[in-house]
């Protein structure tokens, strides 16, 4: 009978533990926080973003997600304890669903992939950075950010792997997610200003804001695409993720029926071409038409020249892939010179008639990276300390205006200066390792949602060339982990 209560309790907490989940997917963009202020929270006047704690919407989610794991098995143990006699399958399962922390990094020290060993050592590094950061407390927030971050997609990848069809709803509330902040972002636009959103965590904008993120186009001032994130560059990098999996989708729906007659008569082998179960279900092609629509809308608002980049790189990436697959080599290069024309001619339009392209931007970002280099070699080995650029920043020269004290807007730069080359070679190498699965002997075996959360990696990889956010912003960071844990998971589900 205790043993009959004890199961419907972890049922409970597990359904609760996966409606956090599904929650903290579709709302975890919203920028709700608590701030809490340090003695550099503002240089010169001006508010610094990276010298400041604070509390997140996100924050309550995944902690509420790591306390629920931790009573769920604390119930589960104390319930069924460690003898297996009599335990029924269910029993088993539940106890084997619920391993605690210790065992969770006991398996993974012992059953780790390398890719999972080299992070494990460079969020360690990160705290050993810590002894010799200027300002610890930055430092230490830092990396308990980092590590909260950790222990909460462990959680996540556990779960998913656990349930293809919460999987597949995972990914349905992401691009629910994508949809709402494109909606946002197309009205900010549209409107010059933002929409009174506060209690979604909505920065107040408008086109005489100072330092609001701001376009010319034919003379007329238009502020960019923020949504509910702290920066519009932030929210293109988001929207990467659901415009690359309703693409892809989309793709996986029509490629059989349009793109079948292309392919060589020595070639064909519907085998290869048959259509596969969908990523996001039986969901309707017209609603995922006008999801696709919307979310394309909102990240071309954005105008993040970083971001369209990654995007580009990514469906050059994805149709030369394509069409060699299919035999078109021949075509490949033809293709390859037409997309470039097109691409030059609209860059350049968008040149004569914005302000997109201004060197403004370009000659502030050059005084971080000699910043950086300065930074690099003064402190080689071990670097400054993680979070510790913008102050370090600031001590070299206490007299620029509050609003220049940025991190180098390169993050391959920002982490060889604050983790110097033992960090930077720990990450570079996490990457290679991750990498490396895509073109070793599992290549033939990759499904299609491993390969698209490849494509979406490697466009925030070319970001991060040009911009900051993913390494020193936590819903970056957040960001930039979903397709991580996305790809580890497909790897280990069928979907």
């Amino acid at each position: 009978m205790a043993n009959s209560f004890t199961r419907k309790i972890s049922w409970l907490w597990q359904n609760a533990q996966n409606l956090l989940i599904i929650l903290f997917l579709a709302t975890f963009t919203l920028n709700i926080r608590k701030v809490f202020l340090t003695p550099f929270s503002f240089l010169n006047g001006t508010f610094n973003e990276y010298m400041t704690m604070s509390f997140s919407w996100a924050d309550a989610l995944m902690m509420a997600t790591i306390l629920i794991y931790t009573i769920k098995y604390i119930i589960c143990q104390s319930a069924f304890g460690s003898s297996s006699l009599h335990e029924t399958s269910q029993e088993k399962v539940i106890k084997e669903n619920n391993k605690g922390y210790l065992s969770s990094v006991i398996h993974c020290i012992t059953n780790a992939s390398r890719e999972t060993y080299l992070l494990l050592l460079f969020v360690a590094w990160c705290f050993v950075s810590i002894a010799w950061s200027s300002y610890k407390p930055i430092a230490t927030y830092r990396c308990l950010t980092l590590l909260e971050i950790f222990l909460f997609f462990i959680i996540v990848y556990k779960n998913l792997v656990a349930d293809s069809r919460f999987f597949r709803i995972s990914l349905i509330a992401l691009m629910i997610n994508g949809f709402i902040q494109a909606i946002i972002g197309v009205f900010q636009f549209f409107y010059g200003h933002s929409l009174g959103l506060r209690f979604l965590g909505e920065s107040i904008v408008s086109r005489e804001t100072p330092g609001v993120a701001k376009l010319v186009i034919d003379g007329a001032k238009h502020i960019r695409a923020y949504g509910t994130f702290p920066h519009p560059n932030i929210m293109a990098g988001f929207l990467i993720i659901p415009l690359t999996v309703l693409l892809v989708d989309l793709f996986t729906r029509w490629w059989p029926k349009f793109f079948f007659n292309l392919i060589p008569l020595e070639k064909r082998n519907r085998s290869k071409f048959v259509a596969r179960e969908t990523l996001l279900g039986k969901i309707a092609t017209p609603l995922l038409l006008i999801f696709l629509l919307t979310t394309s809308l909102g990240f071309a608002l954005t105008f993040s020249r970083s971001a369209f980049l990654g995007l580009f790189m990514v469906l050059l990436f994805v149709t030369f892939s394509f069409l060699l697959k299919i035999g078109y080599k021949q075509k490949y290069w033809t293709i390859l010179l037409f997309t470039v024309i097109v691409s030059i001619g609209f860059l350049y339009f968008i040149g004569r008639n914005t302000s997109l392209f201004s060197d403004q931007s370009m000659k502030e970002r050059s005084s971080y990276i000699n910043v950086s280099r300065e930074t690099i070699s003064e402190h080689p080995l071990a670097g400054i300390g993680v979070g510790q650029f913008v102050l370090n920043e600031y001590t070299k020269n206490s007299k620029l205006e509050g609003w220049q004290y940025q991190p180098v807007h390169n993050i391959y730069l920002l982490i060889s200066s604050e983790l110097g080359i033992i960090g930077v070679a720990l990450f570079f190498l996490f990457i290679v390792m991750l990498f490396s699965r895509a073109y070793g002997t599992e290549q033939k075996s990759l499904i299609l949602t491993q390969y698209i959360y490849y494509i979406i990696i490697y466009a925030f990889l070319i970001i991060f060339f040009f911009d900051h956010y993913f390494w020193d912003i936590k819903i970056a960071i957040i960001i930039f982990t979903l397709p991580i844990v996305f790809l580890k998971t497909a790897s280990c589900t069928k979907v």
